[in-house]
């Protein structure tokens, strides 16, 4: 079961989010049917141990692995205001970019402001940290609906990431971006 939540949560949500969820469940796991959920069960259907599970998805917010162009890019852009959006939580975006080290002006994370993107909550804390009007900004982001919509919204220009060559919304609804 824990592993299903994790798989459901992804890296969208933060690791309090998810330890909230479980302890929710875990105690309240009779009354919604699944007594299993109890700490001694801790591998999935598959045999897998979900606490290996969770701690891989740790390890992978703390230490995500990079573009071989990322570093130069950054690189290229220094002397800019650079910042990260990020829904991850704020020790695990601190810990990457240690990881890494690379350098940004500043961090914003949902954990921040209990809001996730594609809420507009990060985009104009972001505007207003630097007193930036949205057409001063663009924001990069791989991800159609938190980074590229969350962004438009608030009359930020975007540039999307597509590093798996998918396909835009406009492709799937009919959307023009």
């Amino acid at each position: 079961m824990r592993s299903r939540i994790l798989g459901i949560f992804g890296g969208k949500y933060s690791r309090k989010h998810f330890a909230k969820v479980v302890a929710i469940l875990s105690k309240h796991s009779e009354a919604l049917g699944f007594s299993r959920f109890q700490r001694p069960y801790r591998t999935t259907t598959s045999g897998c141990v979900a606490e290996d599970i969770i701690k891989i998805q740790f390890e992978h917010w703390q230490r995500p692995k990079i573009f071989e162009d990322t570093k130069p890019f950054l690189q290229s852009v220094r002397g800019l205001t650079t910042l990260i959006l990020s829904n991850i939580d704020t020790k695990d975006i601190h810990e990457a970019i240690r990881y890494h080290d690379i350098h940004f002006n500043d961090v914003i994370t949902s954990e921040d402001f209990k809001s996730y993107k594609p809420n507009p909550e990060l985009f104009k804390e972001a505007l207003l940290r630097y007193n930036l009007d949205p057409i001063e900004v663009i924001h990069i982001g791989d991800s159609i609906l938190s980074d590229v919509c969350g962004a438009q919204n608030v009359g930020i220009k975007t540039i999307w990431l597509n590093r798996p060559n998918e396909k835009s919304l406009r492709h799937k609804s009919g959307l023009h971006m």
